[in-house]
């Protein structure tokens, strides 16, 4: 399964249709949020839009300069995956929308405990065995802590600590975060490879495989562009 990564659109329209190609090639579409540019709501629906003019199995969550109005639409396009599970296949996606509160300027930003509760369903079907967290795929606008996906100037980590316990605990097959738009990258931490695929707004995405080989999933090919 071909996979295609992105991040922070922030309402570029001619910046998501430059990857067209990448997005035809490939058999599903991961978004970590930020449709919209800041401050300017409209343009987060039309970013919308164009998404799903492509026509592929889209999977998103809310990013921190997203309005409530546009969580509705993702919704009714069956979209969104905050606080929900999701199944594609033999893979199922669980996401936590928002960005931790931090400059209180931007629509959606959330306390810790505001940001994993997007994942309590997640975490009941996984401890009730009816999922299979190594084949889980966790969107996540906002990064884990303590990651490289997390680092801002100065070397300061601004991630969710309760999101990496997640990650911790219950090892997802593929995290994908965005938000911080200067730390992309690729770690692991346990069984789970994390990505934060940068900002498709500054040209950046991230493409992998998801190989099946009895039963077990794995990441391959993951790059960044």
């Amino acid at each position: 399964m071909r996979v295609f990564i992105f991040s922070d659109g922030h309402g570029d329209v001619d910046k998501l249709k430059r990857v067209k190609s990448e997005i035809a090639a490939s058999d599903i579409v991961l978004f970590a949020g930020d449709f919209t540019k800041f401050g300017i709501c409209d343009t987060g629906i039309a970013y919308m839009n164009a998404l799903l003019d492509f026509n592929k199995p889209t999977f998103s969550v809310m990013g921190n300069c997203d309005y409530p109005r546009l969580f509705e639409k993702l919704r009714q396009n069956k979209v969104a995956v905050d606080g929900t599970v999701r199944q594609y296949g033999h893979i199922w996606i669980t996401g936590s929308g928002g960005g931790s509160i931090f400059t209180k300027t931007s629509p959606y930003e959330r306390t810790d405990e505001e940001l994993v509760s997007d994942l309590e369903k997640a975490k009941q079907q996984l401890e009730e065995k009816m999922i299979v967290a190594n084949r889980l795929i966790v969107l996540a606008h906002n990064p884990p802590a303590d990651t490289k996906l997390d680092v801002v100037k100065g070397n300061i980590h601004v991630g969710s600590p309760r999101l990496r316990q997640f990650v911790e605990t219950y090892e997802p097959l593929l995290l994908v975060s965005g938000h911080i738009h200067e730390s992309v990258g690729v770690e692991t931490l346990g069984k789970t490879t994390m990505v934060n695929p940068g900002a498709l707004v500054d040209g950046h995405f991230a493409v992998c495989e998801l190989v099946e080989h009895n039963g077990v999933y794995s990441v391959h090919g993951l790059s960044i562009h």
